[in-house]
Parts: structure tokens; C-alpha cells; sequence
């Protein structure tokens, strides 16, 4: 803990005067701390011997509330010795893999070897995958770096980007050894049930570029009518729409892209995004959009990354893990999940090969339209007199051609491109999309606007943060109320609203909350505040303004009864106040989110993610203190019962 508070205050000071002389760049390209000093970079000698002083001043208050901390909480512990030692035993388990599962429904204990057939399935097709050996991986992450260093170098000579977007970018290719790790999370709303693969590559030569071409690209983007950024986007322009209904007749459509992330053709993506932003020339110059294609085209043609499916072998009736075995990959199509720039390239191929097609094909017919990556939501227009134009039509349509059948358009949007496959729901009534349920209701048949209420999984347990968890009274209230928002905007008449509310309010009771606790929240928000949720919300600073602020000391502490009774705030205030001309006087506190099961149990890999590594240790063995497999402590017979369940 204490170690963390140095390396935030050294970090804050280092970032300051890095980046004092130059107040125009905007903060999105700042450059983080270099990561080989694990306690940050050294300050200077005055401001270590004040940093010193104030932790060990810490360090004094901390274990003068000690005593009334035990006296207060006799058991801070929440999980029983025998509970962290089988959690510790599964976690080295190699007959088992533990991963969150998809659409956030919580964690599931897969058996290996379903999951090592189910990579292996996935991986061996030859037109997605190419099995590569060691050594090429290496290289083509060594001719990555090397050729985001080239144009990176030579634009910031020519002055298309600063140096210090060029140093982001490079950040991280001076270690090509690092690789990404694939993995897969279960689909359990999927029959049969399959994996859904993520590429982690949070560390790799390509990592910066990704970023950067992520922050670009958004912002054009985000001017796209049907680009959706969330649902509450989709109730605003629910709200703001009026459909002509007078003797014509509707259906609802609700799809959703098979595979799209690794199902895009590279070649074809780079084209799709490239007219894109020519068709915006006026918000990227020729060079700088010649930048992005080329580093676009590098993130997407060096996806390198392993995979520890053919590392975990079982031999004698035993797992173990030989890391030479690790195999590694390049992605032929696609884009991974996982790496910065996925989404925005994913949308942009969407929007070029499927929207715009779409809408050329059946203009009018088409009353509304909303896409959300993959998931794509339309009211038709199938049967009865011309109405008014669709102010939300993406083409302008010289006449209405003969209305098509919903058939006939589900079976067009299956053939605009090769590589976009569908799965269609048509409904008279209604479709689920996102988190709504939208409906022919009575609002619709007085005033022409879907309505819309709260949509809540079938396989959604509601396992919301325990009222005993020791968590912030303010955290516990903000996520009641955030919920309650939702609800409010989400809900197009008072009587939905009630009903979901009515739901949550009984959930939590079951979660532990108490009635006094519960009331003042839920009365504090009313369904007549609708309006005023359904407005956006206003940036408050521009980038700008806040890199000239004098920047905050942010104190990331672990949440425990000793941190809540001892006066750090006070204490590193009096501290820090000879830094006045680079921290801000008041610090701001950040509690970290303590350990849970997921961050416990879930590993991208059981080997190391850098090729370079190749340790010789077997993982069968539990660790040190865990108990072995004939003295289990109870409850580790759930093992084998959740992964049936699961499979």
C-alpha cells in the first residue's frame, strides 16, 4: 500500500515536468511513467526525502489505530481459511479453466478439455488463423515495431503529428518479445454452447498505435446517425421521432451479426475505413489520413498471439503445463477482440458495407434505424398509402420503389456483403434489443412512438453488491441510483417503470438491504425527472483546460477499516504542500477495488505472455499451504458439479 502511494506521488511529479514546457498537446497523449521502475521514477533528492517522510508518518498513524481497528472488527476476514485455500487449489487446477462468461452472467469452471478442443476447433481455420512457430513471431513483431517507428518518425518530421503522438505511439515497441494471449469466455446463452475469442493486447508493440487510431477515428465517427454509442442514444431518438402510421402497416426487425470481429477482410476493412475518412476530408489532411491507414493496416496485419491450448496436456490421467508447447498465431481476418481499435474499425466496415447498401436498396421503406456494432434494430414500413419521408433515411430516394416483404429484406441484408451474416428476429409486436423492449403499444397507436421498457436476461442472476460487502456507503448508493436512472429513461410509460422498480427494490432486499436504507434513495427519484435524464450531459472542461490545470495527487488506497481510520488526507495535505507548484494542495483519494473472484480465479494464460519466457515449472502442483487432492476442504466436490452445469 504504502509502496503504491510513493510511486503515485513520484509518478504525479515525474508526469508534471515532463510535459511543463509544452501545455498545447492534448492529455490523451500523455506518456505514462516508464514501466521498468516498479516504484516509479526517482524524484529529486528534496522531494524524496518529503515523500519519505510523509510515508513514514503513515506508517506511524497506521499502527496507532491498529489496536481499535481489531477491538471494533474482530473478523475482518470474509471467506474461512479452508474457503481462500480451495480457492487457491482451483486456481492451480489445470483440469479445469475458470473464465467470466460472456454478456457479463457472472463466472464458470469449464473443463479442459472441452476448452482446449474448443480453441483448437476455432484456431485451425486456415482462412482466419495461421499457425506460426516462435521464431516468426518474434520477427513479425520486431517488422511491426520497425515500421510504426518509420511512419511515426516521418510524419513527425513532416509535421502531421507532434513528437510527443509519435513518442505515444512508439511507447512499448522497444519490447517486441511481448505477445498477446487469446482466450476464450463461454457463450452460455448460446446452444450449443460455444467461446466467444478475446485477444489480450494491452502490452504489445501494436498496443499505442491501436490507442491513437482509436482517438482519431472516433470523433468522426460519433457524426454517424446510426452508429449508436449506448441504448440511451436509441430512447432519445425514439423520443424525438413521430411515424406517419395512417393506413400503413409495420413490422419490427431486431438482427445480429454472426462473428463480426474476426469475420472482417483486412484488405477490405482498410478500403471500407480509407472512403470513409476521404468522404470527411476536411476533418483529417491527405497525410495525416495516409498515417492512420498505414498504421491501421500494421495493427491488423501483425496480430500476433499465443495460445496455452496445446501447453496443457494431459499424460497419465494428469495435467500438466509444458510451455514449449505454447502455440502461437497471425491473424489472416479480421480484427481481435482486445485491441483498442477493434470497435471503431468494426463500425466503420459496418457502416460502409451494410448501412449505407441497406439503405440504398430500400430507402423509405426502412422508418427507423439503429445499429449498435453488431446489433441492428429497424421499423419497416411493409404494406399500405406512401407516408412522409423518414427524416432519419441515410439516402436521398427520388421515388419509392415497391415495398418489399420482410422476407425478401432479411434475405437482402444476408447478401449486401459475403463476410455479413445475420441472424433475423421480424416481430408484429415487439423485439428485444440491447437492454429494451420495444413495442406496438398504446403509444404507438395514439402518437406514432414505440414503446419502450426495461429488458432483463432470462439467465441474469442480479447478484448486486451485497449490503455486508464492504464497499463505500456512497458506492452502494450511486449504483442504486444509476440503476434507478436507467429505469426512469428506459421506460416510456409510468407503469413499466413501477414494475421494473418494483423487481429491484425486492432484489436488494435480498441482497441485504435494508428497507430504511433503501426508502430515501428510490423516494429521491421520481419518473416525472424523465425529461431531464433523457438530456446529455455537458462536457464541463475542454482537454485543454484541464492539461493547464495544476495536476491532482491521486492516493489509490485499498478500502479497509484501518485506511478509514486513519487521517491520510490530512496527513499527506500537510505533506505535500512544498510541491504547491506541481501537485494540487487538496489530494484526491481513490479507493481500489479489493480483490474478487474474478480477478482472483481468471488467468488469459497459464504460461507467460512473453515469448521469451519459457519456464520449466509444472502448474499441476498447488501451491505451497493449499490442500492436495485427498484432503480437500469442503465444498471442493463443487467443482465438477458447476463445470456439468456449465457444459
Amino acid at each position: 500500500m504504502f509502496d503504491q502511494l510513493k510511486r503515485s506521488v513520484r509518478n504525479t511529479l515525474f508526469t508534471r515536468r515532463l510535459h511543463s514546457d509544452d501545455r498545447n498537446n492534448a492529455p490523451l497523449f500523455l506518456l505514462p511513467a516508464p514501466r521498468y521502475q516498479s516504484g516509479g521514477v526517482e524524484a529529486e533528492p528534496f522531494e524524496e526525502r518529503t515523500i519519505n517522510r510523509m510515508i513514514k508518518t503513515l506508517k506511524e498513524s497506521t499502527e496507532r489505530v491498529v489496536p481499535t481497528v481489531q477491538r471494533l472488527f474482530p473478523r475482518l476476514r470474509n471467506l474461512s481459511l479452508n474457503s481462500l485455500r480451495f480457492l487457491q487449489s482451483i486456481r492451480f487446477n489445470l483440469s479445469i479453466v475458470i473464465k467470466p462468461a460472456d454478456k457479463n452472467l457472472g463466472l464458470t469452471i469449464l473443463d479442459r478439455e472441452w476448452y482446449n478442443n474448443e480453441c483448437a476447433r476455432q484456431l485451425n481455420d486456415s482462412a482466419t488463423y495461421r499457425s506460426i512457430t516462435h521464431t516468426e513471431c518474434l520477427q513479425l513483431n520486431r517488422t511491426a515495431a520497425s515500421q510504426i517507428i518509420r511512419l511515426t518518425n516521418t510524419a513527425a518530421k513532416a509535421d502531421v503529428i507532434t513528437r510527443k503522438e509519435a513518442n505515444f505511439i512508439q511507447f512499448g515497441t522497444d519490447n517486441p518479445n511481448r505477445c498477446a494471449s487469446l482466450y476464450l469466455i463461454p457463450k452460455i446463452h448460446k446452444k450449443p454452447l460455444t467461446g466467444r475469442p478475446i485477444v489480450a493486447s494491452h502490452s504489445t508493440v501494436t498496443t499505442q498505435a491501436s490507442k491513437w487510431i482509436d482517438i482519431i477515428l472516433q470523433p468522426l465517427l460519433s457524426s454517424v446517425s446510426p452508429v449508436l454509442r449506448d441504448s440511451s442514444q436509441l430512447v432519445r431518438r425514439i423520443e424525438q421521432s413521430k411515424i406517419d402510421r395512417n393506413h400503413r402497416t409495420f413490422q419490427l426487425l431486431s438482427a445480429d451479426v454472426t462473428s463480426l470481429y474476426p469475420s472482417i477482410p483486412i484488405d477490405n476493412g482498410i478500403r471500407a475505413v480509407n472512403a470513409f475518412i476521404e468522404e470527411r476530408s476536411s476533418s483529417l489532411p491527405p497525410l495525416k489520413r495516409k498515417l492512420v491507414i498505414d498504421l491501421l493496416s500494421t495493427v491488423l496485419k501483425f496480430n500476433t498471439f499465443n495460445c496455452d491450448h496445446t501447453a496443457v496436456i494431459r499424460e497419465n490421467n494428469e495435467w500438466r503445463c509444458d510451455p514449449s508447447r505454447l502455440s502461437y498465431f497471425l491473424q489472416l481476418k479480421g480484427t481481435a477482440m482486445g485491441t483498442a481499435c477493434a470497435v471503431v474499425f468494426a463500425n466503420i466496415f459496418m457502416y460502409q458495407c451494410f448501412d449505407l447498401p441497406l439503405h440504398r436498396l430500400f430507402g423509405m421503406q426502412i422508418q427507423f434505424y439503429g445499429r449498435f456494432i453488431d446489433d441492428i434494430f429497424t421499423l419497416l414500413w411493409t404494406g399500405g398509402s406512401p407516408g412522409r419521408k423518414n427524416a432519419l433515411s441515410l439516402t436521398r430516394q427520388p421515388r419509392q420503389p415497391p415495398l418489399q416483404s420482410s422476407k425478401s429484406i432479411t434475405d437482402a441484408m444476408n447478401s449486401l456483403h459475403p463476410s455479413i451474416k445475420l441472424t433475423v428476429n421480424v416481430s408484429n409486436h415487439s423485439v428485444e434489443f440491447l437492454d429494451l423492449n420495444l413495442t406496438f403499444g398504446e403509444r404507438w397507436v395514439k402518437s406514432g412512438k414505440l414503446d419502450i421498457s426495461v429488458h432483463q436476461k432470462a439467465m441474469n442472476a442480479f447478484l448486486y453488491v451485497p449490503h455486508r460487502s464492504y464497499h463505500t456507503t456512497a458506492s452502494k448508493q450511486s449504483f442504486i441510483r444509476a440503476e434507478l436512472i436507467r429505469f426512469i429513461r428506459n421506460s416510456s410509460s409510468l407503469l413499466s417503470f413501477l414494475l421494473v422498480r418494483k423487481r429491484f427494490f425486492y432484489r436488494l432486499r435480498n441482497r441485504g438491504y435494508s428497507d430504511r436504507f433503501l426508502r430515501p434513495i428510490f423516494e429521491s427519484l421520481d419518473y416525472s425527472m424523465r425529461s431531464k435524464f433523457l438530456t446529455p450531459r455537458k462536457q464541463s472542461n475542454s482537454d485543454s483546460n484541464r492539461l493547464n490545470t495544476i495536476r491532482p495527487l491521486i492516493c489509490k488506497l485499498p478500502l479497509n477499516p484501518t485506511i478509514a481510520f486513519t487521517p491520510f488526507r490530512s496527513i499527506i495535505h500537510s505533506s505535500i504542500s512544498s510541491f504547491d507548484n506541481v501537485i494540487a494542495r487538496d489530494p484526491i483519494v481513490a479507493y481500489i477495488r479489493p480483490l474478487n473472484l474474478r480477478s482472483m480465479l481468471c488467468r488469459a494464460s497459464v504460461v507467460s505472455s512473453s515469448p521469451s519466457v519459457r519456464p520449466s515449472v509444472r502448474l499441476t502442483d498447488p501451491p505451497a499451504g493449499s490442500t492436495s487432492s485427498n484432503s480437500q476442504p469442503r465444498g471442493a466436490s463443487l467443482t465438477s458439479t458447476l463445470t456439468r452445469s456449465q457444459l
